[in-house]
Formats: C-alpha cells, sequence, structure tokens
C-alpha cells in the first residue's frame, strides 16, 4: 500500500495539470508532506479524492430535471392515448372494409 504519491504521479492519476494539483492543495483536498525530497501528498487523501463523487446537479438544477421529467411524462401518457385511440379508429375501418370486399 503507497503512503504517498508524487505530483507527477497525480498529474498522471487525474489527467490535470500541475497547476490543478496546487489548487488541490491550496483548497484543502491535499497535504503535502514536508520532509521529503520532491513534491509528495498523503495517500489517504489521494484516495479520498478517488471515492469522492461531486454531485452531477445542484438542487436547483434537480429540481428543474424533476419538472421536465414530469412533463414529459404527461406528454408521453396523452400520446399513448391518442396513438391508441386512433389504432381503435383504424380497427374499426378495417373491419368494415373487409366486410365491403370479400
Amino acid at each position: 500500500m503507497k503512503l504517498c504519491y508524487s505530483s507527477e504521479e497525480l498529474q498522471e492519476l487525474f489527467k490535470c495539470s500541475r497547476q490543478t494539483i496546487c489548487r488541490m492543495e491550496s483548497d484543502g483536498r491535499l497535504k503535502r508532506l514536508y520532509g521529503l525530497p520532491g513534491t509528495f501528498y498523503r495517500a489517504a487523501d489521494v484516495l479520498a479524492l478517488c471515492e469522492y463523487e461531486e454531485s452531477a446537479h445542484g438542487p436547483l438544477e434537480w429540481e428543474k430535471l424533476e419538472d421536465e421529467n414530469k412533463a414529459l411524462s404527461e406528454e408521453n401518457k396523452a400520446l399513448k392515448e391518442k396513438l391508441s385511440r386512433i389504432c381503435e379508429a383504424l380497427k374499426g375501418v378495417m373491419n368494415n372494409e373487409s366486410y365491403r370486399n370479400p
């Protein structure tokens, strides 16, 4: 088990620049290990970042998506009802045609 990761390893792992790693250090997501030659970060912080899943949508966007989903579900239901009525009408027409043309 690794105890620390170099800056270069993190850049490769997260597919990001050195500047991004520095930002992660500045905002507290990564803790630099001083006293080692080079730039290294605690493995626990790195693993925590790997497991962290940011919410794909904020609360307002989530509410908007729920409203849109509800509207689309209602539209879908209405279209299914229209399609059902059209199918019934066509069945009636086809039955009448079959009686006229034996």
